[in-house]
């Protein structure tokens, strides 16, 4: 399945159920068979309490055991996603980071439970809300490039945006954002993937303006990442990516 597409049937999901099963199946095709959101922080505008693995296809044996050493606490997968911003995977963690010996022994056992060649993926929302996702392989032998990385973070990240569509109750939804036609036009064009130094050239106005609109759009939206902006404001119809 072309990531479009997928990200168009995720943005068509009715429930969290179907969300769920979509984003499984499309991750499942590069070779990662087990997935886990970690609500990271609070989420009180979906009256959802941080929980690790709210929604999970890893091992039910290994989650409670998981949660029975308090892992959650200290694991470098977790502690990674919440101050992040990029997709990470658990080797680099272990290579790039100076580990206690307990985190060493959860990845060691991580790995004995059949979760091999892990990815970290950050996840910001509204209100300052931290999430991640732990993808893993039950067989192991993957070698996951750079771009394949990023194609997987974009896709988690509409993922997060249309579980925010889902769940968020009416009742906690702010007004909607409002954006001028100058922020809707210099986010379109964020969103194709363009700087915004490339965005200044096209519509030949000044790198000032640009960043000044985007500030504005971060504001509007309560984030600090392009990325989420972008994935908020394609799941709630703001833009359309193409």
């Amino acid at each position: 399945m072309k990531i479009e597409d997928a990200i168009d049937d995720l943005q068509q999901a009715a429930d969290v159920e179907r969300l769920f099963q979509i984003y499984t199946r499309t991750v499942e095709a590069y070779g990662y068979d087990r997935v886990l959101l970690a609500l990271i922080s609070d989420h009180p505008r979906l009256q959802q309490s941080a929980q690790h693995g709210i929604l999970s296809s890893y091992p039910g044996a290994w989650v409670e055991y998981y949660l029975s050493q308090g892992y959650d606490k200290d694991d470098p997968v977790r502690l990674e996603a919440e101050r992040g911003i990029s997709p990470f995977s658990w080797n680099q963690l272990r290579e790039r980071r100076e580990l206690t010996k307990r985190q060493r022994v959860l990845f060691d056992e991580a790995d004995e439970a059949h979760l091999h060649n892990g990815l970290g993926i950050p996840l910001h929302g509204p209100g300052g809300t931290n999430a991640g996702i732990g993808l893993a392989s039950s067989s192991g032998g993957l070698s996951t490039d750079s771009p394949t990385l990023w194609t997987i973070y974009n896709l988690s990240s509409q993922f997060y945006a249309c579980y925010w569509k889902i769940n968020e109750k009416p009742s906690s939804r702010p007004p909607r954002v409002v954006l001028t036609p100058r922020e809707t036009e210099i986010l379109r064009w964020l969103a194709s993937g363009l700087t915004k130094s490339e965005v200044a050239d096209r519509l030949i106005i000044s790198y000032h303006t640009v960043d000044f609109h985007t500030r504005s759009i971060l504001q509007k939206f309560k984030t600090g990442s392009i990325t989420a902006a972008v994935h908020f404001a394609t799941a709630q119809g703001y833009i359309a990516l193409d």
